[in-house]
């Protein structure tokens, strides 16, 4: 029991990870256990909303986009973050049925936003395991034929883990994506295993500049210098 427990955080950590048995990891264990029968239990009951953060441009300070942003509200815990309840959800493979859900509901609103005169798109995360799914461009089509949009008002974001590991067939969802009009973009750019590579090997659009850089630029000249080569490189 005590391995087992041991080797599921190992796994949950990522490849090439170790952890040793610890006191309190066989109760962790059975706590994310728990947590994983509840998400379940939230995904019948409906639990699940979206929030939709807006992009604004630097230059006129218009809204240019939104980013549909998923939150858990349950009785229990409350409003749980994405951060907290995504792993669990890809561990219990229910993140194919809550990613789809989540383009339905992002690609109706931006249909109802452009009823309401605002032109913008709207940006939605995609987990590494939906884009591991070969019939994951099936299920945006879907999702944008419901909601009555073009594919160029979607931005799927994508992490660097998730194009580091990809395969031959992702490369070619991704053109498939492409030639919907889907537009893609690398969230949190330069946290991860950065590797220029695939920013030639897949058809990007957009790097999102993690925080952590953007945070520091009045106080720190080095980081500065960075998001200015970031900029520079996505432009180019």
């Amino acid at each position: 029991r005590q391995a087992t427990a041991a080797l599921k955080l190992a796994r949950r950590d990522g490849s090439g990870s170790i952890r040793f048995h610890e006191t309190g990891l066989l109760a962790e264990t059975r706590e994310r256990v728990l947590l994983v029968t509840q998400i379940r239990q939230a995904w019948q009951d409906r639990e699940f909303r979206l929030e939709y953060q807006p992009i604004n441009s630097i230059e006129t300070g218009e809204v240019v986009g939104v980013e549909a942003l998923l939150r858990w509200d349950s009785p229990e815990l409350g409003t749980v973050m994405p951060g907290e309840f995504i792993p669990l959800a890809e561990e219990s493979g229910l993140i194919a049925e809550l990613g789809a859900w989540v383009l339905v509901e992002a690609a109706q609103q931006c249909a109802n936003f452009q009823g309401s005169g605002l032109d913008i798109n709207v940006s939605v995360n995609v987990a590494a395991q939906q884009l591991a799914a070969m019939d994951f461009d099936q299920v945006v089509a879907a999702a944008l034929t419901s909601a009555g949009i073009s594919g160029e008002k979607l931005i799927l974001e994508l992490t660097e883990s998730a194009l580091l590991y990809a395969t031959g067939s992702t490369l070619e969802l991704l053109a498939r994506l492409e030639g919907m009009g889907v537009r893609l973009a690398v969230d949190d750019f330069g946290t991860g295993y950065s590797s220029f590579a695939y920013l030639h090997q897949y058809p990007l659009d957009r790097l999102k500049i993690d925080r952590s850089f953007v945070a520091g630029l009045t106080e720190r000249p080095a980081a500065r210098s960075i998001v200015s080569a970031m900029i520079d490189l996505g432009h180019h």
